[in-house]
């Protein structure tokens, strides 16, 4: 389960990480051409979908911290009882 737990963090922050930073670093335009983005691009501005893919990317961030934390924290967990 913990298996599970830590390939769904990863798989969820790359997933943030990669449409986040598309929304960042794409024109409105270039967003309006792609059939999956066009709906979002045409009904908001240009400074909220930056600001929504800012809020992406920082969420992959935070996932990424949390699971390095937590791994961390049982590496050196480990290290005391040994």
């Amino acid at each position: 389960m913990n298996i599970a737990v830590w390939i769904a963090s990863v798989l969820l922050a790359a997933a943030y990480l990669f449409i986040g930073g598309t929304k960042l670093l794409k024109s409105k335009e270039r967003l309006a051409e792609n059939p999956s983005t066009a709906g979002a691009a045409e009904a908001l501005s240009a400074t909220s979908i930056k600001l929504i893919g800012g809020v992406e990317v920082a969420g992959a961030l935070g996932l990424i911290d949390l699971a390095l934390a937590v791994f961390i924290a049982a590496a050196r967990t480990a290290e005391v009882v040994r």
